[in-house]
């Protein structure tokens, strides 16, 4: 393996390179160990040979099938019993096919149809054990303190039962490790509402988490067959690492594949409560309307004028309409979500007709943070739209060199002249506010760069024009936590003044139920 660095030094960031070294190391190094172990109880030689293969290569890799993959197997060991012998003989069957090929080519052919049957049986077996409920956990990736404790634990393993003061540090680290572990799960609940933009290059996806615990994920960037599925390789990981399980609702924008592909693997791997939609047929993403269905999560479409808690947010309906728009984008969820007098308007993929009919509508259009729609089309983000939203952050969902040369000069000169502080996931990467309502932090993930703003406090909150109460509950004031994943962005006092939410109006939203 020295020789294969030498020869090509880049494969030691691969993770195939990582986990073929460590299941080596852990196979060589604690395997003998693990055997005399387990012969010494008792276990015949064949099974303690097996068992300590398949035990020294788990132990090895897990710190890495975390880092990589968020995954953590549990029934791997147990599975390796049978996998391995398979591999063993399979492995020898094709060695010995292509040195009886030098002699004979019917031998060798008998040989190779064996060693066929032998690899059916093998992934038969791959599938069975992975299909075992609970077989594969997914957890978040284990910091950097936690791999080092965990490898010091392997490395000093060997000389547990010649030393206690070996099994006292041993039990110290595996201690650590352990607290380290839960701590994601167990730490404090935050106090900001927090809401991520992701980099998920030509798409859309944002997820808002209140500090109550409720978290809702609007639209899902693309995804889907022969594509960058940014579901596997990008929310899931991101998700995972939160560490979140459940949402308590996804918002679906609407079905153009750069919104809705990469939900499939979210509505595949995450409990969702509540399923939020415009009530217009699937079009371009049929693996996430069939995992839509696999997933049994409640739907709710929702038409402007309605209301929801979300937590202690309230989330208000914009669009659409119950006229049918012109064009699929004009379909586009629009939502507006205020707390704490802190209001954020995502606006999907509105054109300039769809932001016509909005700003008929009289809602309540005016925010503090803007979700740029249509990712800074030239024919989006109009200057009657801009006048009325007047927002002082613009986050625009766009992927670096696309083809459409999104953002447009024109959206981006309008914005500008709207004074909005603007904001492009392809430069910026993941873009992330966080609030308590008094101050504003914006996180350029990255340039690794934080702005903080002052809010004004004496700024009335916006709220909701529209009539009657919110109609339901989504989620529960506490029923869910946060916790703050690592930063590695520096703070930079924004040189200016109090923000405003300038759109706010007389009044407050009501209360949500069992909030005074």
């Amino acid at each position: 393996m020295l020789a294969l660095l030498l020869w090509r030094p880049g494969d030691l960031w691969e993770p195939g390179f990582q986990l073929s070294f460590a299941a080596t190391a852990g196979i060589v190094y604690l395997g003998p160990g693990i055997s005399a172990w387990l012969i010494a109880r008792g276990a015949p030689a064949w099974l303690a040979g097996a068992g300590a293969v398949s035990l020294g290569a788990q132990a090895a890799v897990t710190p890495l099938m975390l880092s990589h993959f968020n995954q953590l197997s549990l029934i791997g060991v147990v599975a390796n019993l049978l996998v391995v012998p398979l591999a063993a003989v399979a492995t020898t069957l094709g060695m010995l096919a292509l040195l009886v090929e030098l002699a004979s080519g019917t031998g060798a052919a008998l040989l190779f149809h064996a060693l066929w049957l032998v690899l059916i049986a093998l992934r038969g077996l791959v599938s069975l054990a992975a299909a075992l409920p609970a077989a594969m956990v997914h957890l978040p990736a284990p910091t950097a303190a936690t791999t080092i404790a965990w490898y010091g634990a392997l490395l000093l393993a060997p000389g547990l039962a010649a030393s206690r003061r070996i099994r006292a540090v041993v039990g110290t680290l595996a201690v650590l490790v352990a607290g380290l572990s839960l701590w994601p799960w167990l730490r404090p609940t935050e106090t900001m509402l927090r809401v991520t933009f992701l980099d998920v290059g030509q798409g859309d996806a944002a997820l808002i988490e209140l500090p109550e615990g409720p978290r809702l994920l609007v639209d899902g960037g693309p995804g889907g067959a022969r594509r960058f599925d940014v579901g596997e390789r990008v929310l899931a990981p991101f998700l995972w690492n939160r560490p979140l399980a459940r949402l308590d609702a996804v918002a679906l924008t609407h079905w153009d594949g750069d919104h809705s592909g990469g939900l499939a693997a979210v509505l595949t791997h995450f409990h969702v409560s509540e399923f939020w939609e415009s009530g217009r047929p699937p079009g371009n993403a049929p693996e996430t309307a069939a995992a839509l269905v696999r997933s049994r999560a409640p739907r709710r479409v929702l038409t402007a004028g309605q209301r929801l808690w979300l937590g202690r947010a309230l989330i208000t309906v914009l669009g659409p309409g119950p006229d049918p728009p012109p064009t699929s984008n004009d379909q586009s969820l629009v939502l507006r979500l205020d707390w704490r007098g802190v209001s954020l308007l995502l606006a999907g993929d509105l054109g300039p007709r769809g932001e016509a009919v909005l700003l008929e509508r009289a809602g309540p259009v005016r925010a503090l943070a803007l979700k740029v729609a249509h990712h800074g089309s030239r024919f989006s983000s109009t200057a009657p739209f801009l006048e009325r939203a007047r927002p002082l952050l613009a986050v625009i969902s766009v992927g670096a060199r696309n083809p459409f040369r999104h953002p447009s000069a024109e959206a981006l000169a309008r914005l500008d002249a709207a004074g909005a502080r603007v904001y492009r996931t392809d430069r910026d990467g993941a873009v992330i506010l966080e609030t308590d309502g008094r101050t504003l932090r914006v996180t350029a993930w990255g340039r690794g760069v934080t702005e903080t703003w002052a809010l004004d406090p004496d700024a009335a909150p916006e709220t909701s024009t529209a009539p009657g109460r919110p109609e339901a509950v989504v989620g529960r004031a506490g029923s869910g936590r946060r916790s703050r994943s690592r930063r590695r962005a520096r703070s930079a006092r924004a040189a200016a003044p109090a923000l405003r939410d300038r759109g706010a109006c007389p009044g407050r939203a009501p209360s949500p139920p069992g909030w005074s």
